[in-house]
């Protein structure tokens, strides 16, 4: 008696198709990053409206502007300018993605961290810092498989074809350059910066390497953009994105006393707030920029109408020295010691929506 043939799905999802391949080869994984499965599939649509009631302008800055390079930068930023330099060949000619081609680039989201400047680079294995595990469950809450990339490990390749890739505010800066060049400036793969320094060095605000922030302790941005606007998460006005309490710093437990604080706190202020206690500050640095005339600005800073806090560039929109914008881009505030509060996660999620947008 004949069997009818076995008939595969008419659909493999792309990532699933190549899992089979290898599979069949006898291929193995690579160990340059780590995936998680995503523990549900959901996905929204949503496109940039109308720009914020200053109408995305702000990129002069006068005398008293309250720019503040970040303290964990060595050097400092250098004045904002009108250009961030000359680009090389492939700035000059990146032209945008097709339309839609988002919605083909299967599920998976890069994640690249790292320990920032004032610790040595982590192995893949390392634990990321709370922040970077915050943003990871909610892209998996998104159907997304989260691939978490070390920044000095992150490559074209592995961010290439994803749906999208973030670039956290734990990185090392100077992980993210080749020969002295931003590594992801020209991708064509939608993206989220949070760290001050390759925002700049990307064309998305200007300013130098350094990037800015504002001191510790803050809490609150300002959204500027109207309520209908999808970035904004329906939210308006003032709006706290950190975490009000206080916990335990991972990087000082154990290891200092009031007469003797450990060393381990370098770099980490806010965390270390308290070094009695080794506890957190409840608040701590926000990252702004000053995009160009053609971003749309959704935050800024309390107070700092010119000071961009959350702020989006569409496909092939001139960003800084007009720069094309090779995807879309996000600007977003979050610093590395700090975590998200409720309307603060609304506020990542929007962002994440509107980058997986077709």
């Amino acid at each position: 008696m004949s069997r009818a043939p076995v008939r595969l799905s008419s659909w493999v999802p792309p990532h699933a198709a190549a899992i089979l391949f290898c599979l069949a080869a006898g291929c193995q994984s690579p160990s340059s990053a780590r995936s998680s499965t995503p523990s549900a599939d959901a996905s929204g649509s949503m496109g940039i409206g109308s720009t914020g009631s200053d109408g995305g302008a702000g990129v002069t800055l006068p005398p008293g502007s309250g720019m503040v390079p970040d303290g964990d930068s060595g050097a400092g930023a250098s004045p904002p300018g009108l250009t961030t330099g000359s680009p090389d060949a492939a700035d000059a000619t990146a032209t945008p993605p097709a339309a839609g081609d988002g919605a083909a680039r299967g599920r998976h989201a890069v994640l690249i961290w790292g320990y920032g400047e004032h610790w040595p680079t982590p192995a893949e294995t390392a634990t990321p810092e709370p922040l970077d595990m915050t943003m990871k469950a909610l892209l998996e809450a998104k159907g997304l498989i989260v691939d978490l990339v070390v920044d000095k490990n992150s490559t074209v390749d592995l961010v290439q074809g994803k749906a999208l890739f973030i670039v956290s505010n734990s990185v090392n800066r100077a992980n993210l350059l080749d020969n002295g060049q931003p590594r992801f400036k020209n991708i064509k793969v939608p993206g989220l910066v949070t760290k001050d320094g390759p925002i700049e060095v990307m064309g998305m605000g200007m300013g130098g390497s350094g990037g800015f922030s504002t001191a510790v302790g803050q809490t609150t941005i300002n959204i500027v953009a109207p309520a209908s606007e999808p970035l904004t998460a329906g939210l308006s006005g003032r709006v706290v994105v950190y975490a009000t309490t206080t916990e335990v710093c991972p990087f000082c437990s154990g290891a200092n006393t009031c007469a003797n604080p450990s060393p381990l706190c370098q770099g980490h202020a806010s965390c270390c707030y308290n070094q009695c206690t080794c506890s957190t500050e409840p608040g701590d640095r926000l990252i702004y920029a000053f995009p160009g005339p053609n971003a749309v600005k959704i935050a800024t800073i309390v107070g700092q109408p010119t000071q961009s806090a959350i702020f989006a560039y569409p496909a092939g929109a001139p960003m800084i020295g007009g720069f094309v914008a090779p995807a879309k881009r996000i600007g977003f505030f979050i610093h590395r010691d700090a975590d998200f509060s409720e309307d603060g996660k609304k506020l990542f999620n929007a962002a994440v929506d509107y980058l997986l947008a077709p």
